[in-house]
């Protein structure tokens, strides 16, 4: 758990300072979260010692909370129904090895998201992005 702590301590002071310098525009918490569970999946994946689904788990479900949070507005209660009940068993299976039939899942969320993309609905007044100055 040290690893994964000191990994997203860092990532997230690299990315504070790409986001003061204005060089990107990526909240860097979200950044070093995304970077870090995606380095746990690699370690799964390829048999380090360091690798805890427990702890890729985690991280994985804060990101897809935040982005179920972030988008619920534009697409929905639906689509953010979906992305949490279809997510959940993506996030299991991605880490307890069953590559495909997660990705699978995830392709079916992201099929969906385009599809509503794509519809054209009225335009919707929207809330404040919170997390358009969250840093």
């Amino acid at each position: 758990m040290f690893y994964f702590i000191i990994s997203i301590f860092i990532v997230t002071i690299i990315f504070w300072g790409l986001h003061k310098g204005r060089i990107v525009t990526v909240c860097p918490i979200c950044a070093g979260v995304l970077i870090t569970w995606i380095g746990g999946i690699a370690s799964l994946y390829y048999g380090a010692s360091l690798g805890n689904p427990m702890i890729v788990a985690i991280l994985m479900g804060a990101s897809m909370g935040a982005l179920a949070d972030k988008y619920g507005a534009r697409f929905g209660l639906l689509w953010k129904s979906a992305v949490v009940l279809i997510g959940l068993p993506a996030i299991y299976m991605l880490v307890q090895k069953s590559f495909w039939a997660g990705l699978g899942l995830v392709a079916t969320i992201a099929v969906y998201t385009a599809y509503l993309h794509n519809t054209n609905k009225p335009k919707i007044e929207r809330k404040k992005d919170l997390f358009k100055e969250c840093c």
